[in-house]
């Protein structure tokens, strides 16, 4: 595609787009309002921010299956991507519809490709009736949280996911987070779970099977600076995003790639109300090691070599 996108690919090229470029406007826009305001004197964003806010306190968006599908139909036709591919290590990775399930999706990446494209915008995930977890910043923003929430998505707060957990619905988060991002290099495989138990002990409490999800290709999706790690980090650590990224398509992924998500089967967890560390330790370890498999099983034929490490953090 030489950096632009081919007419039979410009349906999926419009989806991308459009949801990317909401994405960074509405957190550019909401966090820049009050300068432009103090600065220059320009109170129309102001204006609409309070308006917005207003009407948000007695009106809530909520899920819109015709625009979810509507998507998912334009980039899967018109696919974005070099090949975009969604692969279950067996039919026991495809759940029915509300079988207590945990997708826990890795890695972050710069802006969550594959879990966009592989995942949220599949027909066979849709099927299944999963619902996407997301950074509960992005669900207090104009424009960006209407999008997601259009799109089978939530806050990942743990008051939203123990209500959901509560109902046996299948979910979809990303562990790593902010900090797996503030990790991310480009052709690197870095996930940020060695501390990430959280998931794992509200899957005990409520009975949850979690399958771990692997995407190759989400590494080469974005250049990113390198240095100022620490710095990146510890902004991470306050839930501030710490990195800096760009492409040849400015903020919207590289399309010269191949994006491969693989869906691993389901580990089966113990049911337990009040779990201890040591157990939930040993579940957390459990994971990891599947994880790693996952990736390991995978490597050749989607990282492009068989000796490709997978960092984990």
């Amino acid at each position: 595609m030489g950096g632009r996108p081919a007419p039979a690919r410009l349906p999926g090229f419009v989806v991308i787009a459009s949801f990317y470029t909401v994405w960074l406007f509405s957190i550019m826009f909401t966090f820049l309002a009050i300068p432009a305001w103090l600065l220059f004197g320009y109170r129309l964003p102001v204006q609409f921010l309070v308006a917005y806010y207003f009407v948000r306190m007695f009106w809530r968006p909520a899920h819109w299956p015709a625009f979810h599908q509507f998507a998912s139909r334009l980039i899967n036709r018109s696919p974005y991507f070099n090949s975009q591919r969604l692969i279950f290590q067996s039919e026991h990775a495809k759940p029915p519809p509300n079988s207590s399930t945990l997708f826990a999706v890795f890695p972050h990446g710069a802006l969550c490709v594959g879990w966009t494209v592989n995942l949220n915008l599949s027909p066979i995930m849709q099927a299944m009736q999963v619902e996407y977890l997301g950074a509960s910043m992005l669900f207090r923003l104009p424009l960006i949280s209407e999008v997601l929430t259009w799109a089978s998505s939530s806050s990942a707060s743990a008051r939203n996911m123990k209500r959901l957990m509560k109902t046996g619905k299948n979910l979809a988060l990303l562990p790593g987070g902010f900090d797996e991002a503030a990790f991310y290099r480009r052709h690197r495989y870095d996930v940020f779970v060695r501390h990430r138990k959280g998931f794992i002990k509200y899957a005990m409490q409520h009975g949850y099977k979690i399958s771990p999800v692997f995407t190759f290709g989400e590494e080469a999706t974005y250049f990113a600076l390198e240095s100022g790690s620490d710095f990146r980090r510890a902004l991470a650590k306050k839930k501030i995003p710490g990195i800096v990224f760009w492409s040849r398509l400015l903020w919207l992924p590289d399309p010269n790639i191949d994006l491969v998500t693989v869906v691993g089967d389901p580990i089966e967890i113990p049911h337990v109300a009040h779990p201890t560390a040591d157990q939930v330790d040993k579940c957390h370890a459990n994971f990891v090691a599947a994880l790693q498999s996952i990736f390991d099983t995978y490597k050749a034929d989607y990282a492009g070599s068989p000796h490709a490490t997978i960092h984990i953090h």
